[in-house]
C-alpha cells in the first residue's frame, strides 16, 4: 500500500530528498486520564503534565553528514554503529551507555559538538495538560483525540510556512507511537490537508520506530533536541521571565509555541464521522 493509504513505516532514506522529523516528548494520550485525577484533586508531577511536539528539518546533504558523523562517534565509544542514540537512555547511563565517569563526559562533549555543529531547523509545539483543562474543560467535556489533531495542524502547518519561505519540499518522518489508533487519524489528517492544499511543501508522511530496519540519524536527531525544548515548557517560572523580562512572546514565536487555545467548534471532524453520521438510523 502507498504511504497516504495506512501509515507506512519507513523503509529507506532518499538521497535526494530533505526530510523533517517529529518526535514527540511526555504523552498525550492521558487526556482524559488528567482530567479524572484533576476532578479529584490529584496532584500531578509536573514531568506528567508537559507534552512537546518537536520536529527538525534536515536538507539531504546536511543528513548524510549527520548519519556520518553519528556512525563515527557510535564506533568510537562503542564499537558499533547499530546503537541507537536516545536521550532517556543517555541520561540516565542505561545499556551501553552505562560507561566509566570520564569516558562518558568525553561521548556527550562529542555529541553536543555533533548537534550544534549541524545546520538544522527546529520547530516545537508544547502544552501543559493540567493548566490547559483546568482553563478551559475541568467542567466541560471534550474528545481528547481532537486536542491531539489540532495540536499536529498546527504543527505541520507551521512546517508548511517554513518550507514555503525557504523554498524547499521536504517528507516528514514521525516516531511511531504506541496507538496505531492516533498514528492512523494523524496520517489521515496529514492527507486531508494535502487534498485541500493547505499542505504543499510538506510532501509525504511516513513513520519510524527503534525496532525498524532504518532508523534515521534525522530521529535521533529530533529526540536529542527535544529534551532541552521539554525542560522549558517544564520551567512555567522560566518562561514567565522570558516574557517579563525579555519581552519574548513565546505564543507568537515561529520556532517554539506555547499551544493555548480552547477547541473551536465545529472541532475536527474526520470524514468517517461525517459519513456515519448521514447514515440512517435505525
Amino acid at each position: 500500500m502507498s504511504w497516504y493509504e495506512q501509515p507506512t513505516i519507513l523503509k529507506r532514506i532518499t538521497p535526494s530528498f530533505d526530510y523533517v522529523f517529529l518526535d514527540e516528548s511526555g504523552t498525550i494520550t492521558d487526556l482524559a486520564a488528567t482530567r479524572k485525577k484533576l476532578l479529584r484533586n490529584e496532584s500531578i508531577d509536573i514531568r506528567n503534565q508537559i507534552f512537546v511536539l518537536n520536529s527538525t528539518f534536515l536538507t539531504s546533504k546536511n543528513l548524510k553528514v549527520l548519519y556520518l558523523n553519528f556512525n563515527n562517534l557510535k564506533n568510537k565509544y562503542f564499537k558499533s554503529n547499530k546503537v541507537i542514540l536516545h536521550a532517556t537512555e543517555i541520561d540516565n547511563k542505561k545499556g551501553v551507555f552505562n560507561i566509566n565517569d570520564e569516558k562518558f563526559k568525553l561521548f556527550t562533549t562529542e555529541l553536543n559538538d555533533i548537534i550544534i555543529a549541524t545546520p538544522f531547523y527546529q520547530h516545537a509545539t508544547g502544552i501543559n495538560k493540567t493548566d490547559y483543562i483546568r482553563k478551559y474543560y475541568l467542567n466541560e467535556e471534550f474528545i481528547p483525540s481532537e486536542l491531539i489533531q489540532i495540536i499536529y495542524k498546527k504543527h505541520f502547518m507551521k512546517l508548511e510556512h517554513m518550507l514555503k519561505k525557504i523554498d524547499r519540499s521536504a517528507i516528514l518522518v514521525i516516531e511511531a507511537s504506541s496507538d496505531p489508533k492516533m498514528d492512523k487519524k494523524i496520517l489521515k489528517l496529514f492527507v486531508d490537508l494535502r487534498i485541500k492544499k493547505r499542505l504543499v511543501y510538506c510532501a509525504k508522511l511516513y513513520y519510524t520506530k527503534k525496532t525498524a530496519k532504518v532508523y534515521p540519524a534525522g530521529n535521533e536527531l529530533v529526540d536529542l533536541t527535544a529534551k532541552p525544548i521539554y525542560k522549558i515548557f517544564q520551567n512555567m517560572e522560566f518562561i514567565q521571565l522570558l516574557k517579563k523580562f525579555y519581552k519574548f512572546n513565546i505564543e507568537a514565536s515561529s520556532s517554539l509555541e506555547y499551544f493555548d487555545e480552547k477547541i473551536k467548534k465545529p472541532a475536527i471532524v474526520l470524514k468517517q464521522s461525517r459519513a456515519a453520521d448521514k447514515q440512517p438510523r435505525s
